[in-house]
């Protein structure tokens, strides 16, 4: 039988103390832990030794358990967040047929007509009445919600002398039942805009899977009435972000950890008006900033942080100094992060970015500094003043602020520059590794070496002796409780949460030529832009997301295409862990890339809509993986599928590069040069410059 826990006095001859052991059953790391935060260790001057009561001894354990607890809904936290991927729930089940040819009262399909309403005055045209008297609307259980497919739409893509001939084809209404009224009619919701006269065929298709109708639901809420404007987004592994959400407010209310928290004072240096929108500020308030409490978005958040943690392992590639990592990774942020226009851009997060594989060069920016951040290296961004370029011209580079950015990795007090709107570093004196901010402001030759015929590079040294330095912080970055979380994730779960900006603004403004440190705007204007999106937009971020929230198996994929861990079996019972294989598989399930038969054969529009989408970005990020595991043939084969490479592919552009970046990997500069130079992607500047740079290697080769 155990003995019971041991209760022991100390004394010193200076200053008695009262000193209580923790049970032994703790292991080491939870004593230590507990003894600190119940104070087991009570040094009074001058105290007596006296016998414990018995109300002493409960309010101890009373202690000990919330700090036990407070421990354990921190580790819990920490084993969810170290493998997100086992918490996608992959229940998924497509709308299935509730009445059509197979089971209409005389096995024919079903045709319909719709007319105005008698009972309104009105007359509004939502009555759908079935022409073939075939209907078992009553009989089969038809009722409000159930979807009714009404094949109205002519199909655009049939050519006209096939639909003189006869052989046009009619695309499906998506309407929803109102109210069933007999076997062969019913109201819809709303209203058509013109009567239906000549039948047309109909079917009528329920969602039967709760978290469906509750995926589409979300959806449209997001879509029509922006509710809510942040953490709308229906994912697969929401149960388990919304466990983590609960973990962590119980868990900074029980422990709330030490912290030197004070509010950052550059928030005063973003500008005015963005400081006093009324959203803005809101969350900017020094009572918002110190709140004990998360945010039901900010667990999002944290996932991001983990995405990048996760990335950043393992591809920081093998250089051991700064410079050589952050090189590494914005190399991996180039190629994964398929550059769109400033104009096309809407408001995303990093973990958007990542997620969807496209950004502006901003959002490649804010990714690249998540990376550094991971593995502890600092990035920030270089605003340059610069001329706007004539409308019409090749040079269109600047922001619609005529600022141009540079992102500067902080590295042996020297700013590195990097192009995120390029896709490149800035190359230092001879071609040789990466130039800083001391070296361009002195030698022009070395931003001149960036021109391309028709492409003039719009810095030059003069512009410098302008610049701004930013630090790259979030509202989230700058609050108590992200300094506090960092703190208390140690050892493989740290992940960083928090931004530090005092230091890194000291060394910054000892700097030559540096005299002001701000904060950079996007993330803030991020955050006002999620806010206030219209509705068209809105409409388009949903359509977006719907593949990855109803093919569930394309979200984990993703997510264990960042974790990208690798780990032999050491022993008998222990498994080999390979993240990007099973990635591989995934991709390739057939639930992600089904046929183009099934996909042709699917039900309605939508359907076929997202069941291509998933299909297609499977397909390029099957690309993008295999070129990380360096099989660059196989990543080749990929890139050139004929749904990437298609002019109305969205990632033309991305597969185009990858292939010439694949081929470059292989040695085979001219043909990768060749591809690089007829791409007129928003990065042609870069990508032009890239192929120069290519078709000299082989030259260089031979005369070394």
């Amino acid at each position: 039988m155990p003995h019971p826990p041991s209760r022991t006095v100390r004394r010193t001859h200076e200053r008695p103390a009262c000193i209580i052991q923790a049970p032994s059953l703790i292991g080491a790391r939870w004593r230590r832990l507990a003894l600190a935060a119940v104070a087991l260790v009570v040094l009074i001057p001058g105290c007596r030794p006296q016998a414990p009561t018995a109300s002493n001894q409960q309010s101890q354990q009373s202690q000990l358990r919330q700090v036990n607890r407070s421990e354990a809904l921190l580790k819990a936290t920490a084993q969810a967040l170290s493998d997100l991927p086992d918490g996608t729930d992959l229940e998924m089940h497509p709308p299935i047929v509730v009445l059509d040819s197979r089971n209409s009262s005389d096995h024919q399909d079903l045709y319909a007509i719709c007319v105005p309403n008698p009972a309104i005055p009105s007359k509004p045209i939502n009555v759908l009445h079935v022409a073939t008297n075939n209907g078992r609307f009553k009989g089969l259980g038809v009722g409000p919600g159930d979807l009714l497919k009404f094949f109205v739409i002519e199909d655009e893509t049939v050519d006209e002398e096939s639909r003189q001939t006869g052989m046009s084809r009619q695309k499906a209404m998506n309407l929803k039942v109102a109210r069933v009224l007999d076997d062969n009619n019913l109201l819809i919701e709303g209203a058509l805009s013109q009567v239906v006269a000549v039948p047309a065929r109909l079917e009528v298709w329920r969602t039967v899977d709760v978290r469906q109708k509750d995926v589409v639901r979300r959806l449209d809420d997001y879509a029509t009435r922006r509710i809510p404007a942040l953490g709308w987004e229906p994912a697969p592994d929401e149960k388990v972000i919304a466990q983590i959400h609960d973990w962590l407010n119980q868990w900074i209310r029980q422990s709330n950890p030490p912290s030197d928290w004070k509010r950052e004072p550059l928030l005063d240096s973003l500008p005015e008006e963005l400081r006093a929108d009324q959203e803005v500020k809101a969350v900017l308030s020094v009572e918002k900033l110190a709140a004990k409490s998360f945010e039901p978005h900010e667990s999002r958040i944290v996932q991001e942080a983990v995405w990048l943690r996760d990335i950043s392992r393992w591809a920081h590639g093998e250089a051991f100094d700064d410079v050589g990592r952050a090189n590494a990774l914005f190399d991996w942020t180039v190629r994964n992060i398929q550059l769109e226009s400033e104009a096309d851009a809407v408001p995303h997060r990093p973990w958007h970015t990542l997620l969807y594989g496209r950004g502006s060069a901003d959002q490649r920016a804010w990714v690249f500094a998540g990376l550094c951040r991971q593995q502890g290296l600092n990035v920030v961004l270089l605003g340059i003043p610069v001329a706007k370029p004539a409308k019409g011209t090749a040079d269109s580079a600047t922001t619609a602020g005529g600022t141009y950015w540079l992102a500067a990795l902080w590295a042996d007090n020297r700013l590195y520059l990097f192009d995120p709107r390029l896709g490149l570093p800035i190359p230092g004196p001879e071609g040789k590794g990466v130039a800083t901010l001391e070296q361009v402001s002195k030698d022009d030759a070395l931003l001149r070496k960036m021109d391309v015929e028709g492409f003039p590079y719009p810095l030059t040294t003069a512009v410098f002796k302008d610049a701004q330095v930013c630090i790259v912080a979030d509202p989230f970055a700058l609050s108590r409780r992200a300094s506090q979380l960092e703190a208390s994730l140690t050892g493989e779960d740290h992940v960083v949460l928090s931004a530090k900006t005092g230091e890194l603004t000291s060394q910054l403004t000892a700097v030559p030529g540096i005299t002001k440190v701000a904060l950079w705007e996007v993330p803030f204007r991020t955050l006002q832009g999620q806010f206030t999106l219209g509705k068209s937009a809105r409409t388009n971020e949903a359509l977006a997301f719907e593949p990855f929230a109803v093919r569930p198996t394309l979200w984990k994929a993703r997510v264990r295409h960042f974790q990208g861990r690798r780990k032999a079996a050491t022993t008998a019972d222990s498994e080999e862990i390979n993240d990007h294989e099973e990635a591989v598989r995934l991709y390739m399930s057939k639930s992600v890339r089904p046929t183009d038969r099934e996909i042709a054969t699917s039900p309605s529009d939508g359907e076929q809509r997202v069941e291509r989408a998933a299909k297609t970005n499977a397909t390029y990020w099957l690309g993008l993986v295999t070129y990380d595991d360096g099989k660059f043939d196989v990543a080749a084969n990929w890139f050139q599928r004929p749904e990437l490479t298609k002019a109305e592919s969205i990632w033309a552009t991305g597969a185009k590069y990858n292939l010439a970046r694949s081929w470059e990997a292989e040695q085979k500069y001219e043909e990768a040069a060749a591809i690089l130079e007829k791409d007129g992607a928003p990065q042609q500047h870069g990508n032009k410059w890239r192929a120069r740079d290519l078709r000299s290697r082989p030259v260089a080769a031979k005369r070394d």
